[in-house]
């Protein structure tokens, strides 16, 4: 169990350094507790997910050397082969047509956002990746509301109800 004042580690796969600089901003702002590795390419990001223990994985999909379709099949078969616990691996694309956000779901992406980043958007997905593995061995890494069991459905509602952006709500920030 990881002790509650740990940071949440996140492995950021984007190539592109001013994309690197915005996630790190709008991350570090609203969600001070994560501690980001970035990687540049897809073939990296395995490697570093192999040599770590990340709570959350951010995929560019466009890449160099090896695109982030290509690096979550391979993380999702290596889950598989080694039965370790699946990581949340969010899609970060500048293509938000409909096929190549299906095309993100099949290779095992959990959830996706576009870019530009959109804070609300970003958090999220997160969100949403991150609630949709209540129920498995990664219930630690969870935040509060799924870890009580909560729904994505209700965190919604209630955050709608409070008037309170979804990451706002399960972050506990007023």
């Amino acid at each position: 169990m990881t002790a509650p004042d740990a940071p949440f580690r996140v492995l950021a796969a984007e190539d592109n350094e001013i994309n690197q600089v915005v996630l790190a901003g709008l991350l570090g702002h609203v969600r001070p507790h994560y501690a980001i590795t970035f990687v540049e390419n897809g073939a990296k990001a395995v490697e570093a997910w192999r040599e770590g223990d990340y709570a959350l994985i951010l995929m560019d999909v466009r890449m160099p050397i090896m695109d982030g379709r290509e690096a979550t099949t391979a993380i999702r078969a290596a889950e598989i082969a080694s039965a370790r616990a699946r990581t949340p691996i969010v899609a970060l694309t500048a293509e938000a047509l409909e096929g190549e956000i299906d095309a993100c779901y099949a290779a095992g992406m959990d959830a996706h956002v576009g870019k530009p980043f959109e804070i609300d958007a970003l958090c999220a997905a997160i969100d949403k990746a991150m609630i949709e593995l209540d129920g498995t061995e990664n219930k630690s890494r969870l935040g509060a509301n799924a870890m009580l069991g909560v729904s994505m459905a209700t965190a919604k509602a209630a955050a709608e109800f409070l008037g309170l952006p979804l990451y706002k709500y399960i972050g506990g920030i007023n």
